[in-house]
């Protein structure tokens, strides 16, 4: 794995670094050595940029599937067992998430199983966490979990208010940890609680 992959920067530099020359000779007009000179004087390639170079090189030779260079697959894989994330991965060599998965599917490479958050079923629908944090349905118009349960209880949200947490746990759902508060108020309501806490903490 090592040699291959010195290999694999290697092969990547040279090309980058002759497709600068080409492009120096043809669109600026320099002489070869003049060339040659500003090469060896700019900084060499970071692993991510000769990673690029590489996969657009390999890129017209295949289909992107099992006919990509075994060394680059090894990379490939080296990077998302690092990121944990098809989507990460292929951000960083250039190509789509289901590009990535049907490489890996094609040369055996086993994948993560996917965790799912837990979904939470109420009045007849279901809510499921964003990056957030906050359960939304999963359909419809997307409404918040912790504003259903209020209002179900309550009434309407009046205008130019919001329901928040008290203690801050967003799976929190109990309506005596939920309130309904003026927007302005509710940043102030959690600073002072995340003041009170730091004042606990300390010795």
């Amino acid at each position: 794995m090592a040699s291959s992959a010195v290999r694999y920067f290697e092969r990547a530099a040279g090309d980058a670094r002759d497709a600068v020359a080409v492009q120096a000779r043809t669109k600026i007009g320099l002489a070869p050595d003049r060339v040659r000179a500003l090469l060896e004087a700019s900084r060499p390639l970071t692993p991510e940029e000769a990673r690029r170079a590489m996969v657009r090189q390999v890129r017209p030779k295949s289909c992107g599937r099992t006919g990509l260079p075994r060394y680059a697959v090894e990379l490939m894989y080296a990077d998302y067992k690092r990121l944990r994330s098809l989507s990460k991965t292929g951000r960083l060599h250039a190509r789509t998430r289901q590009s990535m998965y049907q490489i890996f599917q094609a040369h055996g490479l086993p994948l993560y199983e996917r965790r799912f958050q837990r979904k939470i079923r109420f009045a007849g629908r279901e809510f499921t966490p964003g990056k957030d944090g906050y359960y939304r349905a999963t359909s419809g118009d997307r409404r918040q979990l912790h504003y259903v349960i209020w209002e179900r209880a309550n009434g309407p949200v009046p205008a130019g208010h919001q329901v928040t947490f008290k203690n801050a746990d967003k799976r929190d759902f109990r309506i005596e940890n939920l309130a309904c508060m003026p927007i302005r108020d509710v940043t102030l309501f959690h600073h002072a609680r995340h003041t009170a806490a730091k004042d606990r903490a300390k010795p």
